[in-house]
């Protein structure tokens, strides 16, 4: 296991299964984790198509041991903030004493990923500890959080190797099927976990990241930093720039990490022909330069500019909800952006500022759209690798400027040059 390692990630490794078995986990599910500055150099795309998707698929059948209550509750304290422990018991009829019968019925026998939420609902339903409703949807929840504290899961380590700094990612079925009812399924399945500093694990949902996204902007008008540090990972699987952000950056922009990576294992599941959320997350992650200054959106089809915050494209759809159910108002509002952008840059003898993005990617009506397609094209990963410094100066400049002139921008969209 560790002669092709390093002296300091030997080092590494040893602390990190030392500390894993004195917790009581009995799982030879990934014990070492994923250190993306291994992979420099690569695209992020590149990277989960020969790192983190293989290790996602080998997880989800590997053979654990459920913990018993002592091992749950010490890993619990460990790894995870309070609060999810207190949601996961919320689910019970009994509270936290319902989770600890579940625990207890469970203890010591063996699982895997893939079907560790069946055999909890089977308990569930069994010992009616909670709404017979809500089994399978309870077990669904209950089980990321179970199987992670007995030692399954992915662990991605984003900021110099480091435990503070990192994603746990549990549960994601290997899609790449032609059977659309499996790949429905599919593409639902997983769950992502962020650390960030003193803050433990917590459940990185879209409103929860919107929210924090929003906040960070709001406090800091430079932004160029988080911005540089999104744009060296989707290009170079460079995370160095974490240093340069505070606490609440780092958490912000982990949080990205965790759910991009459960966006794009569900967008490659589709072999890359649907499900590309990870774009949209990406995309509206961009726009909130302009957002977070104009505090202003698009809503309900309207192509007109009222008032907004990013949390604002988090839409609930048909059969689920996410950051993809506002596609629609968004993009039409990416391509606005795009368009006044352009024209207010020209007005400033500055269209470079627009150009030199579309020189990468090519001429767009929708630059953030353009740009996730281009680094998202597996026939562009050569490219994107070679370019990647130019590619973050162009991002950067850009995203930059229509923070800086998010007013012109907003009088631009609703008057066009005066008109």
């Amino acid at each position: 296991m560790f002669k092709n390692l390093s002296f300091s990630k030997r080092i590494l490794t040893a602390v990190l299964l030392l500390t894993t078995f004195a917790a009581g986990s009995l799982s030879s599910a990934n014990p070492v984790p994923i250190d993306i500055s291994e992979s420099r150099g690569m695209t992020c795309l590149k990277w989960m198509m020969k790192v983190v998707k293989p290790a996602l698929d080998k997880d989800e059948q590997t053979t654990f041991k459920a913990a018993d209550r002592a091992t749950v509750k010490a890993q619990a304290a460990k790894l995870f903030d309070p609060s999810v422990l207190q949601k996961e018991a919320r689910s019970f009829k009994d509270g936290e004493n319902g989770l600890n019968e579940l625990i207890q019925a469970i203890e010591g026998q063996e699982f895997t990923p893939l079907n560790f939420s069946a055999a909890i609902a089977k308990k569930l339903e069994d010992l009616k500890l909670v709404d017979p409703s809500k089994v399978g949807l309870d077990a669904v929840t209950v089980a990321p959080f179970l199987g992670i504290v007995s030692g399954a899961g992915v662990r991605i380590l984003w900021f110099e190797g480091s435990e503070s700094t990192q994603s746990i990612e549990y549960g994601y079925k290997k899609g790449e099927t032609t059977d659309k009812d499996e790949l429905a399924k599919a593409v639902k399945s997983g769950r992502g976990f962020g650390i960030s500093g003193d803050r433990k694990a917590l459940d990185a949902s879209d409103v929860f990241y919107l929210k924090g996204l929003d906040s960070y902007l709001a406090k800091n008008k430079d932004s160029s930093s988080f911005f540089q540090l999104l744009i060296d990972v989707l290009t170079q699987c460079d995370t160095s720039k974490y240093k340069s952000l505070d606490a609440d950056g780092r958490a912000v922009a982990t949080d990205f990490f965790t759910v991009y990576v459960a966006e794009q294992t569900r967008h490659l599941m589709a072999e890359l022909k649907s499900h590309p959320w990870e774009n949209d997350l990406a995309e509206v992650t961009m726009l909130s330069a302009f957002v977070s200054e104009s505090k202003q959106v698009y809503k309900g089809g309207k192509r007109k500019l009222v008032d907004g915050t990013p949390v604002d494209f988090f839409g609930k759809g048909a059969t689920g909800s996410g950051i993809g159910d506002t596609r629609k108002d968004r993009r039409a509002l990416q391509a606005d952006v795009t368009k006044a952008a352009r024209a207010v840059a020209a007005q400033k003898n500055k269209p470079e500022l627009v150009s030199d993005l579309e020189n990468i990617i090519g001429k767009s009506d929708d630059v953030f759209k353009g740009l996730m397609d281009f680094i998202n094209d597996p026939k562009n990963e050569k490219e994107v690798e070679k370019n990647s410094a130019e590619i973050n100066k162009a991002v950067t400049n850009f995203l930059t400027f229509i923070r800086e002139s998010a007013s012109a921008i907003s009088k631009e969209i609703q008057d066009p040059q005066g008109k």
